[in-house]
């Protein structure tokens, strides 16, 4: 059997990430996710958080053509070039109340925590010219869907935040916290698992951080060489 060819890349036009934002809408709206997504008859899934965001798509290579199945984004402390493009798409689908006003924390899984102290108690140890980030929203499709084609898109995710950032968070449900675990993340400091709720079930939710100091030497090579790969191609591909 043959391998898929996956290809990597940042989403770099209104249009493209129009089609991602459609196609998150409908991968969240049909997962455990849903409870993060809210609904409406335009289904876009876009916030104010993707006005700060590097949004990134994942393809498929097949047939001499590239198709859309997989998305994440890396969400800074300020607007990105996606900002405007944010605005506009939100203002045609009449959704700008959910991207007009900015939320009470830096980040989403903050925002989610239910104890705000946890975001004031990081930044007063940070040193101020240190930058930080979350990596969100990531899903492919189920029709592509594996363990082999997940691991390989946070490691590729995680190598490509660190360009930017030098500390990292992730919210996740509990029970896929192990995956990120693999990469250097840790449950974040002062943090405990929370209750979420599911429309199939109540899960726990859990705030994962990393700093490069966590990062293993073996780690850092593996990020290291695909940075490099990425900023020579713009892209990451992979055959899985």
């Amino acid at each position: 059997m043959n391998n898929k060819q996956y290809i990597l890349q940042e989403i770099l036009s209104e249009e493209e990430l129009e089609i991602f934002l459609r196609l998150r809408y409908d991968g969240f709206c049909k997962s455990s996710s849903s409870l993060f997504v809210t609904r409406n008859n335009k289904a876009i899934d876009v916030n104010y958080y993707d006005r700060n965001s590097l949004h990134y798509g994942i393809y498929i290579w097949e047939d001499k053509k590239a198709d859309p199945v997989g998305y994440f984004r890396i969400i800074l402390e300020e607007p990105t070039i996606a900002d405007g493009w944010v605005k506009n798409i939100s203002l045609r689908a009449g959704l700008t109340h959910l991207t007009k006003n900015k939320p009470p924390s830096m980040f989403p899984c903050l925002c989610m925590y239910p104890n705000d102290n946890l975001e004031q108690e990081f930044y007063t140890r940070k040193i101020p010219s240190e930058k930080v980030g979350e990596v969100s929203r990531f899903f492919i499709v189920l029709s592509e869907r594996s363990f082999r084609l997940s691991l390989q898109i946070i490691r590729s995710a995680f190598a490509i935040a660190l360009l930017h950032i030098q500390h990292a968070f992730v919210g996740c449900f509990h029970d896929h916290s192990m995956a990120y675990m693999k990469f250097g993340f840790r449950q974040c400091p002062g943090s405990k698992t929370f209750s979420l709720n599911s429309t199939a079930r109540q899960k726990e939710g859990t705030i994962l951080y990393c700093r490069t100091g966590y990062l293993t030497n073996e780690l850092k090579t593996k990020f290291k060489i695909m940075q490099e790969q990425f900023l020579l191609n713009s892209c990451l591909t992979f055959n899985l």
